[in-house]
Formats: structure tokens, C-alpha cells, sequence
């Protein structure tokens, strides 16, 4: 849903008060006109989805169709989707999460139309609700799936892109007054979107990132023009990633937003109540058999260190000997730290991007599994940071872009993964912030006067 027109809005001057506050209009288009003005947006809209559908179709490995494919199959991970979709229609739920058949499914050359390597496996580590989803796409010979698939996700990215460019242009949009300006946060937005590494990764990788920060988007969106239970229904899909999922929801209840928290919880309840419902335990149980078994992501085949965002790849990359005592103590410490970053914010907007900032950060490193192809999702917060404030936006994304491809070569040559250390210094930098932004002003408690952020 697009914001309102700018000639509509005006600033509050509330701390408390809703970002946008209506006006009245000033005027309206000619219905040729807005038809007219329709068609083009949509016109450039399919020729960039066109342009980008093409450069990936050339450069993606992924997504060369070949009769061998080596250790990655055509589509990568959308490759146990699709698997477990089949399933699904079959009515061979139950059998879902038996790995030896799932295995034997993702190799059957006369069923994808090419092999890979044998030992190689994508699990099904999602519900069974998940896969039902996929159905339609599990209809369709696997080859062409894969491209719309890939179609798809591609207009996720576009469609986040034109979304965070909305609010940024918005919410900010003193500070971009002249039409210069304005296109140059819009193709920084578009450029810095498109060619940042998570984004190009999870793409080629099948992975679903781009729909999580549609998603996101699509929530803030609605949260700054005060539809709080509507982003909370729109939120509550997210509940089938719960690894991303778990924090946000909190910390919103936390600063009053009860009709948001209320949504997501009405869509949670929906998509898992109807999941328990609709298919049978032994698909559940086998479910939980999966997760359980993938709890342990370092002890596993095929697990990337140097791709880890979590506080747990931290431990896991110190000597055996101290591995425990730093599990338990200094994990533990910076958790603490962390959610404190995330619940203490409470004079602050609770829409910033700096507290979605924080919030994100913590989540990453709470999570049990969470890989740098999911970063995307900050690229929302930094943008919007980098609307108002430019250089601190700029260093934060050229940050996460340095981490993303020296991950590896630091891992190799320090031993320590770097992702987890930068989002920690994403969070220890916000709250210093915080702090220097809002106690001098304030040196007898009093409340302060402006929003933050």
C-alpha cells in the first residue's frame, strides 16, 4: 500500500503522535491522467522486472539448467520445496519428513530433469503448511518452476526496493526537498538494493530473504499510517521463519502497540492453528524430529561459519576448551546486553529505524540459525537511516557489504567469524548513541521533548 501523497502529509511535531498527519487535498488528476500515469509506472515496473529477470538468468549458476549440476542442483534450495510440495498434493504427508525418501525424490533424474551429486541433501526443515503453500509451483515440471520461482523473488526485491524508497522519500522528505536530491536517494536505494551481496546470494541461492523484507516493508509501511492490526496480520507470516520471527512482535507489545501484537497473533494462530489441524501427527512429530536434529547447525554436514550471524558461531569458533564456558557465560552476557539494547528504548519512536535497527541485529545474534544471506533485511533500516543522516547510513552498508565478502578470509586467517562481531557493534553503537542523544538533555530524568530517531 503506498504511502499518502506528499502534498498530503505534514510532519507532527508530537512526540506521540502518528509520523503522517493528513491534510486536506489540494486537488486531484484527471481520471485519463492518473490511467495514463498508472500505465507507465506499470510499463517501467515489467521493464525492470524484465532487465532483472534476464542479468540473472545470465549470471546466476544456480539457474543454468545443465544435465549435471555437481554439489548444487538447478534452483538450490528451492529444490526441498518443491520436493515437499509434491508431497503434499500426493497426500503423502506423513511421509514428509522421512529423509531417506525426500533424498531419493531430490535425485530422481527422470523426475528434474538432471542429477547432482548423491550424497548431497536439502532437508525439509520447514511445517507442513509451508510446503502446502508451494503446491501450485509442484504442479508445474520442476525446470519451470524453478524460473518462476526465481521470477517471483525477483519482484519481491523490486517491490521492497519501491517500498523503502516511499518511506524513506516521506518521512524524511525535508531533508530531500529538490528534485536532485531526491534522485539520488532513489538510486542509491535501487542501486544499493539490487547489487548488495544478501540480496544477489539468496537469490541465486533460491532462498526466500527478499520475501521477509517485502514483508517487513510492507508492516512499517502500514505501521506509520497507523493500520497497527493490519501490519500485525501482515507480520504474522513471517511467523513460518520463527528464527527471524520471535523478538519484533515483543518488542512493539513492549512500547504499546497492542492492536499490532494482537494481529500477528491472530495470523499466527491461523496459519499454525490450521496447520495442527489439517495434517496428521506423524507429520508433526516428524517435523519436530527435523528441527530437533537441526538444532545443532555447527555439528552438521555442510554448515558455513563464516556465514553465521549468530552469538552461538562465536562459541563455536574458540577452542574446545573454552567453548563451554564461553556458551554459557559470555553468550549469556550478551544476550542480556542485547535485549536490554532492544527494551530499555522506551522514550524513544518506536517505528525508527534505529530501534528496528537494534532490534534486527539482536534477533540475528539470538537465533539459533541465522546465514548473511538474510541481512537484506537491513537494508531497510539503513536506507531510511541514510535518508536522513547520509554518512551514517553509507557506513553502515558499506560495513555489512565488507563483512559479507571478507566473512571468509577473516574466519581463515583470525579464526573468528565477523558477522556476529559487526552486528554486535551495530547493536553497542546504537545504544551508546541513545544514550549521548538523550541523557545529557535530559540530566534530571525529565522526558525528553523530541522523538529519537
Amino acid at each position: 500500500m503506498p504511502l499518502e501523497n506528499p502534498s498530503r502529509l505534514t510532519m507532527s511535531s508530537t512526540p506521540n503522535s502518528t509520523p503522517f498527519a493528513m491534510a486536506q487535498p489540494t486537488g486531484q488528476r484527471q481520471p485519463n491522467q492518473a490511467h495514463a500515469c498508472w500505465l507507465r509506472v506499470a510499463g517501467t515496473a515489467f521493464g525492470l522486472w524484465l532487465v532483472c529477470f534476464g542479468l540473472f538468468l545470465a549470471v546466476a549458476p544456480n539457474f543454468h539448467f545443465q544435465p549435471h549440476t555437481g554439489d548444487t542442483p538447478y534452483g538450490a534450495d528451492f529444490l526441498q520445496e518443491w520436493i515437499g510440495a509434491q508431497l503434499v498434493y500426493e497426500g503423502d504427508v506423513s511421509s514428509l519428513y522421512d529423509t531417506n525418501l525426500f533424498q531419493s525424490r531430490q535425485h530422481d533424474q527422470a523426475r528434474l530433469g538432471f542429477e547432482w551429486t548423491a550424497n548431497r541433501l536439502f532437508p525439509p526443515v520447514y511445517p507442513p503448511m509451508h510446503y502446502a503453500a508451494f503446491v501450485p509451483l509442484a504442479l508445474i515440471p520442476y525446470r519451470w518452476a524453478a524460473l518462476i520461482w526465481l521470477g517471483f523473488l525477483i519482484a519481491c526485491a523490486l517491490l521492497a526496493a519501491y517500498q523503502i524508497e516511499k518511506i524513506a522519500q516521506h518521512y524524511f522528505r525535508e531533508k530531500f526537498a529538490s528534485p536532485a536530491r531526491r534522485q539520488n536517494l532513489r538510486a542509491f536505494i535501487w542501486l544499493g538494493l539490487l547489487l548488495f551481496p544478501s540480496i544477489l546470494f539468496s537469490i541465486n541461492l533460491g532462498q526466500k530473504s527478499v520475501i521477509w523484507l517485502l514483508i517487513l516493508t510492507s508492516t512499517w509501511q502500514l505501521l506509520l499510517n497507523k493500520r497497527d492490526l493490519v501490519a500485525g496480520l501482515v507480520l504474522g507470516l513471517l511467523s513460518l521463519k520463527p528464527t527471524l520471527f520471535f523478538l519484533l512482535p515483543l518488542v512493539l507489545l513492549s512500547r504499546g502497540k497492542f492492536r499490532f501484537f494482537l494481529g500477528a497473533s491472530l495470523t499466527v494462530l491461523a496459519i499454525w492453528g490450521s496447520g495442527l489441524c489439517l495434517f496428521p501427527a506423524e507429520a508433526w512429530l516428524g517435523f519436530l524430529r527435523e528441527v530437533g536434529g537441526s538444532s545443532n547447525y555447527p555439528g552438521q554436514n555442510g554448515y558455513r561459519l563464516d556465514w553465521s550471524c549468530n552469538l552461538l558461531s562465536l562459541a563455536y569458533a574458540v577452542p574446545s576448551a573454552l567453548q563451554s564456558w564461553v556458551k554459557q557465560s559470555v553468550c549469556a552476557i550478551l544476550a542480556i546486553y542485547c535485549l536490554l539494547s532492544c527494551f530499555e528504548r522506551r522514550d524513544s519512536n518506536p517505528l525508527s529505524p534505529e530501534t528496528l535497527m537494534v532490534t534486527l541485529a539482536t534477533t540475528f545474534l539470538l537465533s539459533p540459525h541465522a546465514y548473511s544471506y538474510d541481512l537484506c533485511l537491513f537494508l531497510f533500516p539503513i536506507f531510511w537511516i541514510y535518508s536522513q543522516q547520509p554518512r551514517v547510513g553509507f557506513t553502515y552498508y558499506a560495513l555489512l557489504i565488507f563483512a559479507i565478502a571478507a566473512s571468509g578470509s577473516i574466519l581463515t586467517s583470525f579464526g573468528l567469524p565477523i558477522l556476529p562481531i559487526l552486528l554486535m557493534a551495530i547493536v553497542f553503537e546504537a545504544r551508546l548513541r541513545y544514550r549521548l542523544e538523550t541523557v545529557p538533555a535530559n540530566p534530571r530524568g525529565q522526558n525528553p521533548g523530541a522523538v529519537y530517531g
